[in-house]
């Protein structure tokens, strides 16, 4: 059996925000990238713990970013946004509006990025250039991560009203 650590070593903290992070970590290529409810989407160098930049969208960021193999993180915001930024740089490729909040970690394939809103509906954007491809609008918003199977696209919502079940949908092509 292994010898299993029984503490981890704190350094310090490396990067603080004005307000509360209650999202995912995604990495990639040694950047650490979030949201917080400050307004913000940071890219963290993992080695020495360095900002490498900020992105501000104009309201909280709760939602989960997806990171591509091609150098782009999508993340949305309470500002009704869906972003696509540079990895590297953080600079906007482009935005798309769902017209609700989006708290829910998005999906991302090199074609597609899928994000859930509070306007009811999972929406399905082009990667390249934030275009609609095709949305499925449920009964309540939309808040959970996608689930993507070779056949299916799965995600559940929560009702608009306290005490009301949610729904989970299998999505299929026509």
């Amino acid at each position: 059996m292994r010898d299993r650590p029984t503490a981890a070593r704190v350094t310090e903290a490396v990067t603080r925000t004005r307000s509360a992070i209650w999202m995912a970590l995604r990495r990639r290529d040694g950047l650490a990238v979030f949201g917080s409810w400050d307004g913000h989407v940071y890219g963290v160098d993992l080695a020495d713990g360095s900002e490498r930049w900020t992105v501000e969208t104009g309201a909280d960021v709760m939602s989960g970013p997806a990171v591509d193999p091609g150098g782009t993180t999508y993340v949305g915001s309470h500002d009704g946004h869906v972003y696509a930024l540079d990895a590297t740089t953080g600079e906007e490729r482009w935005r798309y509006d769902t017209g609700g909040w989006v708290i829910g970690s998005l999906r991302a394939t090199p074609a597609h990025v899928l994000a859930g809103s509070y306007d009811r509906a999972l929406h399905a954007l082009d990667a390249a250039d934030g275009d609609l491809i095709w949305q499925f609008a449920g009964d309540g918003r939309a808040t959970s991560a996608p689930l993507m199977t070779k056949d299916a696209v799965y995600y559940a919502e929560r009702r608009p009203r306290e005490g009301e079940p949610g729904s989970l949908y299998r999505l299929v092509a026509d």
